[in-house]
């Protein structure tokens, strides 16, 4: 279990298997791309940087992306939240035989962390044409579901092969394919213990799953420089400050609140 929560054991693994180890992005999206206000997915910066010519040459890459998903705001509960880490292997310009060889390598990563593999089923869907930014995109993805006893089939992490990448825009295209493979680190760990889906480094079951969430989320914004506004990124901090004190009504936070609270900055 330890695994899962350091992050350096896991980068670890998939650097000794060949992949550029990236360091986690800032969770405000870039002024390119006006359709989110946050990072949603790990290679999203990727893309850009790898278009900035930071990335040289075809290659593998891996980044631990701490990403939010505002979308989830109504649904919160066991296994669906607004912040969590999104561990990603994004290939470009890869051929589908390394592709292919990636999906291996996240078999052997889940073994490694004491996944049971055999309780993993899979379903695929086809691509024919996926906007995103500046990209139109066709491929193929592979949803993966883990069967935890507990909780029934659940969702783990999806992986994508686009084998046709085209550029929307007058601007030189230098990305030919394009992968995309990643996995909820928390949803990793959950389905490897019997704890709530939120506990980080201590039983945080007296604790309710929105509060949880809308404390993981508070701490994400708030280390990334965010401030309460009125518009963009700070009306989310706003927003979310304000569900929480609600919920709370009005009160301050309890002691294994501010307990979940440090844990949350820490992770």
């Amino acid at each position: 279990m330890s695994n899962l929560l350091s992050p350096n054991d896991t980068n670890d693994f998939f650097s000794n298997v060949g992949y550029k180890i990236i360091k986690p992005h800032k969770i405000m999206e870039t002024p390119k791309n006006n359709e989110t206000v946050f990072i949603t997915a790990g290679i999203q910066p990727s893309i850009e940087e790898y278009e900035k010519n930071k990335y040289l040459k075809a290659l593998q890459i891996f980044v631990m992306q701490p990403v939010l998903r505002t979308q989830y705001v109504n649904s919160i509960g066991e296994g669906y939240s607004l912040a969590f880490v999104n561990p990603t292997t994004a290939g470009i310009n890869v051929s589908y035989k390394e592709y292919k060889r990636n999906l291996e390598n996240w078999m052997n990563y889940f073994e490694f962390i004491g996944l049971d593999i055999s309780k993993i089923t899979t379903e695929e869907k086809n691509y024919k044409s996926n906007k995103w930014g500046s990209f139109n995109l066709s491929g193929k993805s592979i949803f993966y579901y883990y069967n935890k006893p507990d909780t029934g089939k659940i969702e783990i992490g999806d992986s994508t092969y686009y084998d046709k990448v085209e550029k929307n825009d007058s601007s030189e295209n230098t990305i030919y394919s394009l992968s995309d493979t990643g996995f909820g680190l928390e949803r990793l760990r959950w389905c490897l213990s019997d704890k709530s889906y939120y506990d980080l480094f201590s039983d945080s079951r007296d604790l309710s799953p929105g509060k949880k969430a809308f404390i993981s989320a508070i701490s994400l914004i708030a280390i990334n420089g965010i401030v309460p506004s009125q518009k963009s990124a700070g009306y989310r901090a706003r927003s979310f400050s304000k569900k929480l004190v609600n919920m709370n009504n009005g009160r301050n936070l309890t002691v294994n609140e501010q307990k979940y609270l440090i844990e949350c900055i820490k992770y």
